[in-house]
């Protein structure tokens, strides 16, 4: 038996389809999908195939996995495990979905009977893994086989500890023992993951599950390293490069998140598919920064492909994407946003129940009462005529229905009641209705990532209270959204507003950890500009201990390159590397020393006692400072040349103390 490790090689595009989940199947990936090693009985020339396999096994690319194991089977008739791994690809854990009868069709080809199946493997450690199979696709109720399953997987990877794609696999079925997310279940799939990294840290499994076990705002930024790793590792699979973009949704970084869901769509264009998820959650990285056009060309990109050749993915995904556009932009007329989208014959309503949700409350904030009774009128005629279809044996989500699925829609039809209930002047009985949506979600886990029903209904509760005169307790529906939602937009803004009306005082401890410098402006009677001494596109980086020291450091956009000296002071240096190391000079700033706060008047002080600058070393710096969330600013009145002017720095928390 030999150990073979390869770098899966580049296979050419086949021809793409609608997709089977979240994300668009596709039956071939280009590029790199990363690197796993596994000892196996195979033929040497089925190997890369198989091991190629294996990796988009693990990048959950299914169909693309799924060709290269029959290919592996071509090459070598005998090889059980090319169809082990076959069989694996119609389960999907995490998806919930399970083509058995697929899955037994590939079983066959290794015998009539479950013993006949397993004895085809020629080590007993493959025996293991093919009696795995005969669990997971055997008779009787599905939480049972993927229970058995997941035991089955632990007894192999302890036996074989340095199989580290048993492991990964042990922990991928944890994951999906329980359609809920389940905290102490899903840190047990982290440690397995977690031993694997520790092994390998360029595994793709290993990457993918601690991803998806950090997966929600409390411990995503313990999955940052597997986050940043895991698109450098897969760059061929476009489900890799959105992965990562779960980690930094649940800490909201949105131009992290752009940049992985953008990366995510191009590869999937480039091999004929269309990662729709991966486009609704760009789409809402882009409202989370305002960045209108962009969000608006990706909601008219559905619409079009709906109108093309419409299927029930797309209308599911064009229902969703336009609801997001009504909430982020509170009706914005860019796009057609308000036309319903047809579902027929769909049997998931969840998302064109959120695109109604989003119809009425748009209507009902601009004083259209009709309109909104008539969103609300076809998301309970909707809710009324569904009816609940397994997701375990399910080929495809929008084929499924749960009775989670209904509760959530009826959520949506309560809150919707009260936003017209407080529209038509009944503003307590409506601030009660959105109260009792809330409390009827209580026992309800969603997934991460865009807010399952468009707006977060906290969120919905914090604009009646304020619009009601209630700013404390709207504060605190603010604050509860962005628990789940970090750095949420509109409840940035909601929470200032309803601080601004109740005065919520920024205190010591708000100061405390690692700012990033957003940018810095001016105001003056020539209106708002550019700072003269940092100009546009400074970044910089600015801590706060608990101790009571601080350190800041500002630079320039467009800085110089020059080269670092093997020693300093550097003696004969020509004119030009001293002009040069003055516009270095001049393109940083940084300092260092002791900070204190007054509460009373909300400023913080910098007591320089180090600086790039050496006049600065004993300086002292107070600025007006205010939190609000995850942003800070900074505002420092100056008179220059006889004029008042406002400078003000914006941050953007990276870290608490």
């Amino acid at each position: 038996m030999a150990l073979f490790c390869a770098v899966a090689p580049a296979q050419p595009p086949g021809a793409g389809h609608p997709g089977a989940e979240h994300h668009a199947e596709l039956h071939s990936v280009e590029g790199p999908v990363g690197v796993v090693h596994f000892a196996n009985s195979g033929a040497r020339r089925a190997q890369p195939a198989f091991l190629r396999g294996l990796a988009l096994l693990h990048d959950f690319e299914y169909a693309a996995a799924r060709g290269e194991f029959q290919k592996a089977e071509s090459l070598d008739p005998s090889f059980a495990m090319a169809i082990w791994g076959e069989a694996l690809t119609y389960n999907h854990p995490l998806w919930h979905e399970q083509d058995t009868a697929a899955a037994r069709v590939a079983m066959a080809k290794l015998g009539a009977t479950p013993d006949a199946r397993v004895a085809r493997g020629p080590t007993a450690r493959e025996r293991e893994y093919l009696s795995s199979l005969e669990k997971l696709y055997g008779p009787g109720d599905k939480t049972e086989r993927d229970a058995a399953y997941s035991a089955a997987l632990r007894e192999l990877s302890h036996r074989y500890p340095n199989d580290l794609d048993a492991r990964a696999l042990y922990a991928l079925s944890l994951l999906g023992l329980s359609p809920k997310r389940d905290v102490r279940t899903y840190m047990r799939a982290a440690a397995e993951a977690e031993a694997v990294f520790k092994v390998d840290k360029r595994h793709p499994g290993a990457l993918h599950y601690l991803i998806h076990a950090y997966d929600d705002p409390v411990h995503a930024s313990l999955g940052l390293r597997a986050a940043r790793l895991y698109a450098e590792v897969a760059p061929g699979a476009s489900h890799a490069q959105h992965m990562t973009s779960h980690i930094f949704f649940a800490l909201g970084l949105w131009d992290d998140a752009i940049k992985a869901n953008e990366a995510s769509v191009r590869v999937a264009v480039a091999q004929g598919e269309h990662a729709y998820h991966s486009q609704l959650w760009l789409e809402y990285a882009y409202l989370q920064k305002d960045e209108r056009a962009a969000a608006a060309a990706l909601v008219q990109s559905l619409t079009h492909d709906v109108e093309r050749g419409p299927t029930k993915e797309n209308r599911l995904r064009a229902a969703f994407a336009r609801a997001t556009w009504l909430v982020e932009t509170k009706g914005a007329a860019t796009v057609d946003a308000f036309q319903p989208v047809d579902s027929t014959g769909v049997t998931y309503i969840g998302y064109f129940a959120v695109h109604d949700f989003a119809r009425g409350l748009i209507a009902a904030g601009r004083g259209d009462v009709v309109g909104a009774r008539a969103a609300l009128a076809q998301l309970s005629d909707r809710i009324d005529s569904a009816h609940v279809v397994s997701v375990g044996e399910n080929r495809n989500w929008f084929d499924a229905l749960t009775e989670d699925d209904l509760a959530q829609a009826r959520v949506l039809a309560t809150a919707l009641d009260g936003a017209i209930t407080f529209a038509s002047g009944q503003r307590e009985a409506g601030i009660a209705r959105v109260r009792e949506a809330i409390a009827a979600t209580a026992q309800m886990e969603f997934e991460y990532g865009p807010p399952w029903s468009a707006k977060p209904l906290d969120e919905l509760l914090g604009e009646l209270l304020l619009a009601d005169g209630h700013p404390a307790e709207a504060a605190a529906a603010y604050e509860r959204v962005l628990v789940t939602y970090p750095n949420r937009r509109l409840s940035v803004e909601g929470l200032a507003a309803a601080r601004a009306g109740h005065e919520v005082p920024t205190t010591r401890q708000d100061l405390i950890g690692a700012w990033r410098l957003v940018d810095i402006d001016v105001e003056g009677p020539a209106g708002r500009e550019a700072d003269p001494f940092y100009g546009n596109g400074s970044r910089g980086l600015l801590i706060y201990d608990a101790s009571g020291w601080f350190s800041v450091q500002i630079e320039a956009a467009g800085r110089p390159a020059l080269q670092v000296p093997p020693a300093r002071p550097v003696a004969g240096q020509s004119e030009s590397t001293a002009r040069l190391k003055a516009a270095v000079l001049d393109s940083y700033y940084a300092y260092y020393g002791t900070w204190s706060f007054d509460a009373a008047t909300s400023t913080v002080t910098h007591h320089a006692k180090g600086a790039l600058y050496p006049a600065e070393d004993a300086a002292t710096y107070p600025q007006h400072v205010e939190v609000v969330g995850k942003r800070m600013s900074f505002t420092r009145t100056q008179n220059v040349a006889g004029h008042s002017t406002v400078q003000t720095k914006r941050w953007e928390r990276v870290s608490a103390d």
